[in-house]
């Protein structure tokens, strides 16, 4: 026969397990996570670009003229459109 307490054994705290405090840091991990990424985000945001320019118009442009690193820059179907127009 087993015997049931009437009045069960003090137990031990909550905050003495450890996986409750596992299960909480998980949380608290993600909400700072959060925070931090948010203050970096606004601290070191990038600059607004002002022309308004589309920016395939002002590769095409520096390509036109002779600057090689924008040349190789064009997007693709205006480099395509211009593979065989010979060098000025």
């Amino acid at each position: 026969m087993n015997r049931q307490p009437t009045r069960p054994e003090p137990g031990v705290p909550w905050f003495r397990y450890r996986i409750v405090w596992f299960m909480l840091a998980l949380p608290v991990a993600a909400v700072i996570g959060s925070v931090a990424s948010a203050v970096i985000a606004t601290r070191h945001a990038d600059p607004a670009i002002v022309d308004h320019r589309p920016t395939h118009a002002l590769a095409a442009e520096d390509a036109a003229e002779g600057n090689g690193r924008a040349r190789s820059m064009l997007p693709a179907e205006v480099g395509r459109n211009h593979a065989t127009t010979p060098l000025r």
